[in-house]
This record gives structure tokens, C-alpha cells and sequence, in this order.
């Protein structure tokens, strides 16, 4: 312990001479001409502005951009959290998260249900996106077997509307009018 006692005034003589050189000769000057209580106050003071500058220039802009990555990772969090409950409550209420048109889908499913297609009429293009959605189009289909027909209306009024439907039995057709759910 006393050994450190010994070094300290050498220590506090070197830097003292080290700031000294690097500090201007007036400057130094003045700073010598000021009380003691003037130049404690002083160094508290820039004490003070460097602890302020540190917070303004480091710290808080730290600190704002990890509060900014949290928020963005909080959303991003939330809006797949979204898109996986509406994808979830698609497959509950339609049997199905396919997003594909009704026509594509119609086209995948006559061979398993062992249907043909005999007509498919669709009204006039509507320009907005609500007169699309809503808009009928016309279908008549030829089954072989009525399970088979009754389990494709089954299935297609998960993705569709069916309007006026109307069933032959002599011929083995069904002819209905409908728009897309979606």
C-alpha cells in the first residue's frame, strides 16, 4: 500500500504536465489566475457536459434504435401472428387455405369426382374489384354418380355461393348460378 502512495504524486505530477502542454498558454494562464472554488466548480461543470454529451451522443441513440428494433420485431410478430390466425380460420371455415381461383380449383376436381364439365358462362367483366367478386357466372356439370355430385357441391359451396340450382336427374346434369366467396 505505501509503495502506491509513493507513485500517486508522480502520477498526478506527469498528467498534470501532460494536460499542461496540450492545453494553450493563455488558457493556461487564466486557469491559474481562478480560485480554487472557481476551478472545482469548473471541473464539475465539465464533468457534467461530458456525462450530457456521452447521454446525447452514445447512449440515447443506442438506446432508441433497440427500442425501435423491438417495436419493428413486436409488429413484425403480430403480423404474422395475423396472417396465421386468418389462414387458420380460412382452413376452419372453408376446409381449405387454397387461395386459387374457383375455375382452377374446378379444373383439379372433375376427375376426382368424376364429373364434366358441359357449360361455363361468365357474365360481363365488372371493372372494380367488388363487382368481381360478386359477379355470377353460370355452370352446368354431367355427374355419373349422385354421391360423387353431392360431395362436388359440397366441396365447391365451400369456395363459392351456389344461386338457382337446378338438377336433372334423367340427364345426369346439375345447372346452378354462383359467385366466388373470396
Amino acid at each position: 500500500m505505501s509503495r502506491l502512495l509513493k507513485f500517486q504524486p508522480l502520477a498526478n505530477g506527469a498528467i498534470s504536465k501532460l494536460l499542461s502542454n496540450l492545453i494553450p498558454v493563455p488558457l493556461h494562464h487564466w486557469w491559474q489566475q481562478q480560485s480554487g472554488r472557481d476551478q472545482s466548480a469548473l471541473k464539475l461543470l465539465g464533468w457534467l457536459l461530458v456525462f450530457v454529451l456521452f447521454y446525447l451522443l452514445l447512449w440515447q441513440p443506442i438506446t432508441q434504435s433497440a427500442e425501435q428494433k423491438a417495436t419493428q420485431q413486436a409488429k413484425q410478430f403480430q403480423r404474422q401472428e395475423q396472417a396465421l390466425l386468418r389462414y387458420y380460420e380460412r382452413l376452419n371455415q372453408y376446409g381449405s387455405a387454397d387461395f386459387s381461383p374457383f375455375d382452377d380449383w374446378l379444373k383439379t376436381q372433375l376427375s376426382r369426382y368424376q364429373i364434366s364439365l358441359i357449360q361455363q358462362q361468365k357474365s360481363n367483366n365488372p371493372t372494380n374489384a367488388t363487382a368481381k367478386k360478386q359477379a355470377d357466372a353460370k355452370l352446368v356439370i354431367r355427374y355419373q354418380q349422385q354421391k360423387q355430385a353431392s360431395d362436388f357441391l359440397i366441396a365447391a359451396d365451400k369456395r363459392i355461393a351456389l344461386i338457382d340450382l337446378q338438377v336433372d336427374q334423367i340427364k345426369r346434369e346439375i345447372s346452378f348460378r354462383y359467385y366466388e366467396r373470396f
